[in-house]
Parts: structure tokens; C-alpha cells; sequence
């Protein structure tokens, strides 16, 4: 009796506050008493958990009632709870208690533990690389027709092919340019030896006009620049080429051996005169020497003093080509920040200066600071920022070398 009149006065209390602020409905009754989280009327869920046959999640505050099936989530800390009822398949509650029960699992008798990993340490930490070679499917015309595809493969029969003509190879060449930078076409002409055979053959004859060497070397650092998959399928596809002196397959894989495709692309450098086709051998040599043995054999060759010697030549046609060399220099052997591996180049400290002014030996790969202090002394300003950044940064890898001293270099010039 007492609860049924506490139970009316509260009503009264509550009619009597809802008149006196003026609010648009009565609040809900005891049983229904609702919490609001926030100001927002939507938000607000029963203080009493009302179960059903399925999981609900548990709102912060909520009361549970007596016999349910209660839940949680070990990794957001959620509790969930629903009608404690058999479940069709549900056989894991069978013979529990509706109160709470903890679950014992039978440890093996001797006390040994099982060696099998937790489910969370089988996950690999870290994905396998993704190699795109041979998954990359051919980029697909809008209008279905074979446009660049056929394009394409009509270049590359042109250079697989016998002799043809000064204007298929011009064309083959045209369209190549423009395709050898996508991922699928650069992949597809690396890996074909014949191909890359033909355009070092290109880049390097002499019979050949600047406009075409220029335009196959092109090609060449197109495909394999910012593409690693092209680059490991061109150095695969130079590992098994066969010579054509001795008919004999390549199966040495040293990168430095003569036929190589860094020593040909090498030879095809020192021999250019055009400074227009020399900057994109310099671009091509630099796709090529990001894989990390063309790049060493590179410098066991004396790369490094043959770019000096293109570097030192005179006129102003060559102000850009000095430019490429130096950026190509930086990126590859000194500025760590553009991913150049330290400690390759250089090895040894600078040369005497008087070997250095050697017009024959002066062209030593070790002479580089020499020539570059001598025509800061001269040049003054009018080098530009590149040439102090390019001084700095060999300065700096010759100090790192170890027993580095003060580098030998002629300070009366």
C-alpha cells in the first residue's frame, strides 16, 4: 500500500514540475525513467536495459535486469546483453548456470603449455612486397579501339625487327616516348633484351641524327624511371642475354662484365658530342643506376671521372649538361635526403692538386673538388646555388671518410 501512494506522490511531483517549467510532456514514469547524455532529445535510452532475443549493446549507466545473457568486448570495452534463452546452434551456454559462470579450459596434465602462437602473432606484422610484374593488365582505351595498345607493339616489332626504315624507327620512337613512362608499357619494353639491345644501339651510333639518339635514350630512362618494376626486368632480361660474338648465354652475374647494359650505356656516354642528347643519357643513366649494382659497377668503371670530363667541357652549351651532371651526382652518391646511399662515392680523399691540373690525369673521378672550387674562384656568383650545394655535399662525404683529413686542394688559384 505504502509503495502504491509513493509511487502516486511521486507522479504528482513530477505533473507538478513539468507545470511549473512549462514543458511540452509529463517525464516518463519510474519504470521508464530515461538517461539523456547530451541536450539532444534522441539520445536519451532507458536507465532499465530492455532485452530481447538478439545482442544489444549496453548504454554507459544502464541497470541490468536479473537473467541475461551478458557479453563483452575485450577490444572496445563494450558490454552487449540479450534474453538469456536457448539460441538455435548456441550450444556453448548449454548446462550453465543463468547467474554467471566462468568458463574453465582443461590445461594439460604435465603443465606444459601449448606452442602454438596466439591468434594475433599468426597475423604477419608486415605485408609481402608486392611485386607488380606480370600483374599489371594493359591500360584499356575508352573508345575500345587498340589506340596506344596497338600503337605499342607495332614500336616494338619495329625494334625487334630487321633493317628498316629512317621513318619507322622515327615514328616507332615518337610514339614510344610517350608511352614509355606508364607502368604496363615501361614493364614491357624492359623486359625484352632485343628492345633494349636496339635502343643503346640508337642512342649510340654516330650515323644516327641527335634527334634520334635523343629520342632513344629517351625511351631507355622513361621506362625504368620512378618504375621499379621495369628496372629489375631490364637488369633480368641483360643477366640472360646472349653475346653475339660467342653465341654463348650469359649466365655470370656480375653487372660489370663488358657486354653489360650499364658499360654499353657507359661507352655510349663518353662518345656523344651533342649536348641536348647527353642530358637524356645523364636522365636514362639515372633511372639505371637506381638499382644498386649498376650503380657500383658505374663507378668501378670510372664513371664518375668520365662525367668530369663532360662536365669540364667549354662553352655555354654545356652550362645545362653541367647542371643534369650535378643533380645527377647529388641524388645518386651524396644527398641522402634524395636517396643516395653514403659511402659509395666518393672513396678516397681529393687528388693533389697538381695531378688535377694535369691536362691528361686532371680528369681523375678524385679531382672533383678541384674543378669545382676552380670555377667557383672564377665564375664568382654567376655559378649559381647548385655549385656550392654540390661543393658542400662532397665536402661533407669526404670528411665522413674515415682518417679524413683537410682534402689536398690548391687554395692559390
Amino acid at each position: 500500500m505504502l509503495r502504491h501512494v509513493s509511487g502516486y506522490l511521486l507522479g504528482v511531483t513530477c505533473l507538478g514540475m513539468a507545470i511549473a517549467t512549462k514543458l511540452a510532456a509529463p517525464s516518463p514514469s519510474a519504470h521508464t525513467d530515461l538517461i539523456c547524455p547530451t541536450d539532444n532529445p534522441t539520445d536519451c535510452f532507458p536507465r532499465i536495459f530492455q532485452p530481447t532475443e538478439e545482442f544489444q549493446i549496453v548504454r554507459e549507466g544502464q541497470d541490468l535486469p536479473p537473467g541475461l545473457h551478458v557479453r563483452m568486448n575485450v577490444w572496445t570495452g563494450e558490454k552487449e546483453a540479450r534474453l538469456d534463452i536457448p539460441m538455435d546452434g548456441d550450444v556453448q551456454l548449454e548446462g550453465l548456470p543463468t547467474e554467471q559462470s566462468v568458463i574453465v579450459v582443461d590445461q594439460p596434465e604435465d603443465g606444459s603449455v601449448d606452442d602454438e602462437p596466439a591468434l594475433r602473432d599468426r597475423v604477419p606484422q608486415k605485408p609481402p612486397a608486392y611485386d607488380a610484374a606480370g600483374k599489371i593488365s594493359p591500360p584499356r582505351d575508352p573508345d575500345g579501339s587498340g589506340g596506344d595498345l596497338e600503337s605499342f607493339w607495332n614500336a616494338i616489332r619495329v625494334l625487334e625487327g630487321g633493317p628498316v626504315s629512317d621513318e619507322d624507327i622515327e615514328l616507332a620512337l615518337t610514339d614510344l616516348m610517350d608511352l614509355a613512362h606508364d607502368i604496363y608499357y615501361g614493364v614491357e619494353l624492359a623486359k625484352r633484351v632485343d628492345v633494349l639491345q636496339s635502343l643503346v644501339n640508337l642512342m649510340s651510333s654516330s650515323s644516327r641524327s641527335p634527334q634520334q639518339r635523343h629520342q632513344a635514350a629517351s625511351v631507355l630512362g622513361g621506362s625504368v624511371q620512378n618504375n621499379p618494376t621495369a628496372l629489375k626486368e631490364a637488369r633480368k632480361a641483360w643477366e640472360s642475354f646472349t653475346y653475339p660474338k660467342s653465341g654463348q648465354l650469359y649466365k655470370d652475374k656480375r653487372v660489370c662484365e663488358p657486354e653489360n647494359l650499364i658499360n654499353q650505356f657507359h661507352q655510349s656516354l663518353q662518345q656523344e658530342t651533342d649536348p641536348a642528347v647527353t642530358r637524356a643519357k645523364i636522365l636514362a643513366l639515372a633511372g639505371l643506376t637506381k638499382d644498386p649494382d649498376m650503380r657500383d659497377c658505374f663507378v668501378v668503371n670510372l664513371g664518375l671521372g668520365d662525367l668530369l670530363s663532360i662536365f669540364l667541357k667549354e662553352g655555354g652549351q654545356w652550362d645545362s649538361t653541367r647542371v643534369k651532371i650535378a643533380q645527377f651526382i647529388m641524388d645518386t652518391f651524396l644527398d641522402e635526403d634524395m636517396g643516395a646511399q653514403l659511402g659509395i662515392w666518393p672513396r678516397r680523399q681529393a687528388m693533389d692538386s697538381d695531378i688535377c691540373r694535369d691536362p691528361v690525369l686532371g680528369n681523375n673521378q678524385d679531382c672533383w673538388e678541384y674543378h669545382l672550387e676552380k670555377m667557383q674562384r672564377e665564375q664568382g656568383s654567376g655559378t649559381g646555388e647548385w655549385l656550392s650545394e654540390f661543393l658542400r655535399l662532397l665536402r661533407s662525404s669526404m670528411d665522413a671518410l674515415p682518417g679524413a683529413r683537410r682534402h689536398m686542394v690548391d687554395r692559390e688559384l
